[in-house]
């Protein structure tokens, strides 16, 4: 399996495709809960609920920048000007943590064996921060800090599979390739078999669990960095499986400590 074949479930999304940014950070009212990024002078982070799919949002705050009231950008309506403004107006008060300069949207992941798993939905992060760690040190409050288990967005960007090979050489942080098989495969011998000597013989998978509610059973590969990206240490038995049961596939992160 060459490397571009690999997790090839990951839908690769262009770059201008979503570009984030200034105009992608908007500051809520839920932003009360803030505290020091360890290991920062000036950053904070802040969490809050995520309402709208069920998840964590995670922000990250530069507490020393003196923020100068925003002007209108070329490719910006007057609406997202009129948003921007007031969230500039509302960040001038004497209560304001900082200037807003990364947000990490999270959702919910149920079904994921791995109790308290969270999805990376959007990841954004101000132009002027970027090449800075910001991204992340917000995967990293999530892993470290909440220590929820993360899996990596239905479809990334190419700076979105850059944060994850800076993951994987992160201190602590363990990050694995998965496959999802469905239920209705075991219910044949011979293809059952067949699949578990492939997975857990010849490839080292690992069982992490069925889902919930069942129907789909999850195992885990290591990973190894690829060009540019990370890819399961697999070949091209697995993606044998893949095509005739119409299983996907993907990355996840967990915090070691190690």
């Amino acid at each position: 399996m060459r490397a571009h074949e690999i997790l090839r479930e990951i839908d690769r999304m262009p770059g201008n495709e979503y570009t984030g940014g200034k105009k992608s950070l908007r500051i809520g009212a839920g932003d009360k809960n803030i505290k020091k990024l360890p290991g920062t002078n000036a950053f904070m982070y802040s969490t809050e609920a995520n309402h709208m799919e069920d998840g964590i949002i995670i922000k990250l705050w530069d507490s020393a920048n003196i923020t100068p009231k925003p002007v209108q950008m070329p490719d910006e309506d007057g609406e997202e000007f009129a948003w921007r403004l007031r969230d500039w107006e509302h960040n001038q008060s004497e209560d304001g943590p900082g200037f807003l300069i990364g947000k990490l949207v999270l959702e919910d992941v149920p079904y994921f064996p791995l109790k308290g798993a969270l999805q990376v939905d959007t990841i954004t992060v101000d132009e002027d921060y970027r090449g800075q760690g910001i991204a992340k040190s917000m995967y990293g409050v999530a892993l470290s800090i909440l220590q929820r288990p993360l899996i990596a967005g239905r479809s990334q960007t190419p700076g979105g599979r850059r944060n994850w090979l800076g993951l994987a050489s992160t201190p602590g942080v363990e990050i694995r390739g998965y496959v999802a098989i469905n239920e209705a495969r075991f219910d044949n011998p011979e293809w059952a078999k067949k699949d578990i000597d492939t997975i857990m013989g010849r490839l080292g998978g690992q069982y992490i669990g069925p889902s919930r509610p069942p129907g789909i059973h999850y195992f885990a590969f290591d990973v190894v960095p690829g060009s540019g990206e990370l890819a399961p240490a697999v070949r091209t038995e697995l993606s044998k499986i893949y095509d005739e049961n119409g299983s996907r596939t993907g990355l996840y992160a967990v915090w070691t400590g190690k």
